[in-house]
């Protein structure tokens, strides 16, 4: 059987045929072979047979034949390997899934996409170009990682969650609920296993997804510090910064005891604290900002978000009431 041998072209997870290397050679045969001077013993004998003096009954015209043979056959061999190559690296994608290099796949598969860095975290992606297609018509690219996934890699698990997340949900429509809700169902299910796995990317994903949701629970922020904590004992680079992002998330708990405190002890508040507890009171949104809950208050100090709560018109009177007697006393 007749194989081929790849040996590497420079950039890892890409290869090239070796017989594309060697295609001089049958060049430098048909040269040497077409190109031969003759002897002096063939110049007198081919001199002889034009004189008549030789009548050999069959004539071979070997020469004549291995000449077209061996031109044809060198362009023949130069073709297939130019679009050998030419395959393959059109395919660089497919090659890197297939030999497992974690680190190239997207570099290949999602060329035009900045995965780099916390970028590969997010899952807010907008991703036009790709090698994966769609979920109900998936690439043999797809198929590939599809299938590593199920087999147990974690790497692979965490690829499969990340084309689900941020690729095949882009291409459903919002009104197909049902779909929505498989592919959700789908991408949080191999999430969770990349990250029972020991998936380093997948556990930073859960971190990140609690520091930047909108607003998380004491429980959730309890599990992304035990994991930044893990990362940080493995020795994970920037874990430190995952471990002081987590401490420093706010929780719908914590904005609950601002927002308690705020209304028992109201009269200790400035006009601006007061109008927006006000507000919460009549409104049913009580807003605020990420610097009450920092020791090191940030640059922006503007109200960021809002939890819902309980109006209490009653309160709110009560508290109009002071408002004014505190405007009056300026």
């Amino acid at each position: 059987m007749t194989g081929v041998i790849y040996i590497s072209w420079g950039i890892e997870g890409e290869a090239g045929p070796l017989w594309f290397m060697l295609t001089p050679l049958p060049v430098t045969i048909s040269y040497r072979i077409c190109g031969t001077t003759l002897t002096r013993v063939e110049e007198f004998a081919i001199a002889q047979f034009n004189a008549g003096a030789i009548h050999p009954k069959q004539t071979i015209p070997t020469r004549s034949i291995l000449k077209p043979v061996l031109f044809f056959g060198t362009v023949l061999v130069l073709t297939l390997s130019f679009f050998s190559t030419l395959h393959h690296f059109g395919n660089a994608c497919l090659t890197n899934i297939e030999e497992q290099n974690y680190n190239y796949i997207f570099s290949y598969c999602v060329p035009e996409s900045d995965l780099t860095g916390n970028n590969l975290y997010r899952e807010d992606h907008y991703i036009s170009v790709h090698s994966f297609g769609q979920f109900f018509d998936k690439t043999q690219e797809a198929k590939l990682i599809e299938e590593g996934a199920k087999a147990g890699d974690e790497q692979f698990q965490f690829l499969w969650w990340f084309i689900i997340q941020n690729i095949y949900k882009k291409d459903i429509s919002p009104n197909n609920i049902q779909a929505l809700k498989r592919l959700d169902d789908e991408s949080e299910k191999w999430l969770q296993k990349a990250m029972a796995g020991g998936s380093v990317d997948a556990t930073k994903v859960y971190i990140y997804r609690h520091i930047f949701s909108k607003i998380s629970t004491n429980d959730a922020k309890e599990k992304a510090l035990n994991l930044a904590q893990k990362l940080k004992n493995k020795g994970v680079p920037l874990s430190q910064h995952l471990l002081d992002e987590a401490k420093n998330s706010v929780t719908f708990e914590d904005i609950q005891e601002i927002f308690i405190a705020q209304r028992q002890n109201y009269t200790k508040l400035n006009i601006e604290q007061l109008e927006n507890l006000l507000y919460a009171l009549e409104e049913g949104f009580f807003y605020f900002k990420i610097n009450d809950f920092l020791q090191t208050p940030r640059k922006n100090g503007n109200y960021e978000n809002e939890i819902e709560v309980t109006k209490d018109t009653e309160k709110a009177r009560e508290i109009r009431r002071f408002m004014e007697a505190k405007m009056e006393s300026f």
